[in-house]
């Protein structure tokens, strides 16, 4: 499982190698490399400008052959000195490259346009429609095809003079070799099993005895890989430049293979390492751009023959594809270490390809959100709505057409078990040079988007409470909600955020607060109090105020307009002295117990405080009978009605006892509310008033 596709470059190659392979004109080579160039380079221009067609009073060249979108560019013309100056430096070009003044100063071509060598045969003219690059990977396959291309033509050359079934031979045996070169015949995709195979494979094509794969450091040369008959001194693995005959490929133009069939009569006749390797082909191998190493090719025999072009041209194709596959192996190492990494990240890590669809998500997203690797190869819409998708693809877009690194977003996901959750998403391009996809991360924020929205809900809470709330920080107001400011008399917040608290109390307020409040904050960390508080308009007004210190150093201020509340205390205190004064007692019980008790009460049933009754039985003021009437007459119409009126008899703690009238009422909370008036008076004259009925009866 990679984190990155990979492209169908390399089966177009192979198709290509096939097809210039067995070609029998230069015709079918041209119209292959531009169909070629233009499968991995579908938003390029492509056109070939053959050497050696122009007239001796040309000046430039028009092209050969080109892709069908080439008319696009501006000028099609090429001049000769570009041609000439690209074939004669053998390398690929950029037009901003080339020395030639009067190139510099040309405008017939764009500062993009790359320009690349087919043998002597030509160029090939490559220009980007929509990008102002065209990828590395892109130019190695490239440059990989014209060398492929122009053995094709040489080949094409030679063959020109040969015999019919000389032609076919050749051709058959330059058709498997590219074959085998774009797809290695080897049992196991493994890095080691490609590179020795295709070193075989120039081992066979050379007809040498050994195959050898170094790696340039500094003034030493590593052995990768060798092939065929080693000696002792080819299998070590470490040695000096200077000491093997590779010094003279890398002595050499870096863009050229060396070969000698006999050493002993070359200028490398005395070279120690000719003792061992007297025929020697060599070719350096470049990976990313940069020199690696070399491929050689040695035989401690001479050759009857020089090396010819052919030899040459499918060495360099040789080491070409080895450069390939070493870039690619150096890939997936990587993508190893990205994944090993990725794999240990705490949040859900996820890949796309350029198409869309997962490549890679890591242990984590399948541990949170229950995703795993059978999403590969699915697109997002995999819990996801449609708009969100829409909005992630408008994102990728604009990190395509921008130079932004990242983008972040929150939408809702279904995990597997179809529980929704807030996530936040950044996601980043995969490429530098070409978009191959998108990696991103995810993280699960519903519990902070909750949090979000209890504090939300908090906020609407303490903007529409009683209290004002205010924070402070070295004094002056950082923070004040809307109760707090109108509390104090102002239009709106902005006339105290950055204000100081004096601003709301007169100066002996100030100087209390100083004095008291602001040391007991210090201290302990808190405190609570009356204040006065001064409006702008000089009114005053009382409130309480809590000062609280929090771990920041900041003061968080709770303030109550007292106002109604003195009010409502010094009426509850007129009416409680009402209630003192009168002739009934009052008393409120819950769950059959005294919370509250006026002193007529109590007087009524003989009790010299209230501390006595508070807290105990209505059940202490009655005797047995009487309690026995109240829990089986009295409470269950009290229940049924909500109140309930009538005679009841105290008993006293002395044992003496009294007639009351008592009234009970339930109230909302629950609590009972009860009334009574000693009846003693009233039952003693209703007494006197029947004793002297009573008397006028007899004397009558």
């Amino acid at each position: 499982m990679n984190i990155t596709d990979q492209s169908n470059s390399e089966v177009n190659s192979l198709a290509f190698a096939k097809t210039i392979g067995g070609a029998r004109s230069s015709e079918i080579v041209v119209d292959n490399l531009l169909l070629l160039a233009q499968s991995f380079l579908s938003n390029s221009a492509v056109a070939f400008y053959r050497n050696g067609t122009e007239s001796d009073l040309a000046t430039e060249l028009s092209p050969q052959k080109t892709t069908d979108n080439f008319g696009n560019v501006r000028e099609e013309a090429v001049s000769l000195p570009v041609v000439r100056s690209v074939i004669k430096n053998g390398q690929p070009q950029r037009r901003t490259d080339l020395e030639t003044k009067s190139l510099s100063e040309s405008e017939e071509c764009a500062t993009t346009d790359i320009f690349l060598p087919v043998g002597g045969h030509g160029v090939l003219r490559v220009e980007p429609l929509n990008e102002d690059h065209i990828p590395s990977g892109d130019l190695s396959r490239l440059t990989q095809a014209t060398s492929a291309a122009t053995a094709a033509l040489d080949r094409l050359i030679q063959d020109s003079g040969a015999d019919e079934d000389e032609q076919q031979r050749t051709v058959e045996f330059d058709a498997d070799s590219l074959d085998q070169v774009y797809q290695p015949k080897t049992t196991t995709d493994s890095h080691k099993a490609i590179v020795t195979q295709l070193l075989s494979l120039g081992q066979d094509y050379v007809g040498l005895d050994t195959g050898i794969l170094t790696k340039v450091e500094n003034s030493t040369i590593d052995i990768m890989y060798t092939v065929g008959s080693t000696t002792e001194r080819e299998k070590e693995t470490t040695y000096d430049i200077s000491d093997q005959l590779c010094e003279a490929t890398l002595n050499k133009d870096l863009l050229e293979s060396i070969s000698f069939a006999d050493a002993s009569v070359e200028d490398y006749g005395t070279h120690p390492a000719s003792e061992n390797s007297v025929a020697y082909i060599g070719v350096p191998v470049f990976v990313d751009g940069e020199l690696y190493g070399t491929i050689n090719f040695t035989s401690s025999e001479p050759r009857s023959e020089t090396f010819d072009r052919d030899e040459h041209e499918f060495i360099n194709l040789l080491a070409q594809r080895i450069g390939i596959e070493i870039e690619h192996q150096n890939q997936l190492l990587d993508v190893e270490r990205y994944e090993t990494i990725l794999q240990a990240v705490d949040d859900p890590v996820y890949a796309l390809d350029a198409n869309g669809k997962f490549t890679f998500v890591n242990d984590a997203a399948e541990r949170e959100f229950g995703y795993g690797e059978d999403v590969i190869g699915a697109d997002p819409s995999v819990g996801m709505d449609e708009n969100d998708i829409a909005h992630i693809q408008s994102q990728i877009d604009d990190l395509i057409t921008t130079d932004q690194r990242s983008k972040r977003s929150e939408f809702e996901l279904k995990s597997r078990n179809g529980e929704p959750k807030i996530v936040e998403n950044r996601i980043a391009l995969i490429g530098e040079n070409e978009f191959r996809g998108t990696a991103g991360v995810l993280r699960d924020v519903t519990s902070r988007k909750e949090r979000e929205r209890q504090l939300a809900s908090f906020q609407r809470a303490i903007e529409q409470g009683a209290d004002g709330v205010a924070i402070l920080d070295d004094e002056e107001y950082v923070y004040v909600d809307d109760t707090h400011v109108e509390m104090y008399g102002f239009d709106n917040k902005d006339q105290l955020i950055g204000s100081t608290w004096h601003t709301l109390y007169d100066d002996s307020e100030i100087s209390r607060l100083e004095a008291e409040a602001l040391p007991a904050v210090e201290s302990d960390g808190h405190w609570r109090g009356q204040v006065t508080g001064q409006r702008p308009d000089g009114t005053s007004f009382p409130t309480e105020i809590s000062l609280t210190l929090i771990d920041d150093g900041r003061i968080v201020c709770t303030a109550r307009d007292e106002t109604e509340q003195r009010r409502q205390q010094r009426e509850l205190k007129l009416f409680q002295q009402a209630i003192e004064q009168a002739a009934d007692g009052v008393a409120v019980l819950k769950d059959d117990k005294y919370t509250y008790i006026d002193k007529t009460h109590i007087e009524m049933y003989g009790f010299e405080s209230k501390e006595e009754l508070l807290g105990d039985s209505w059940r202490r003021l009655y005797d047995d009978a009487e309690i026995e009437r109240f829990e089986t007459e009295v409470f269950p119409a009290l229940e049924a009605d909500g109140h309930w009126r009538g005679p009841v008899t105290g008993t006293q703690p002395d044992g003496t006892t009294f007639p009351a009238e008592l009234s009970l009422t339930i109230i909302d909370d629950g609590r009972l509310v009860c009334t009574v008036r000693d009846e003693t008076d009233r039952k003693e004259r209703e007494r006197e008033l029947e004793l002297i009925v009573f008397k006028e009866d007899i004397y009558r």
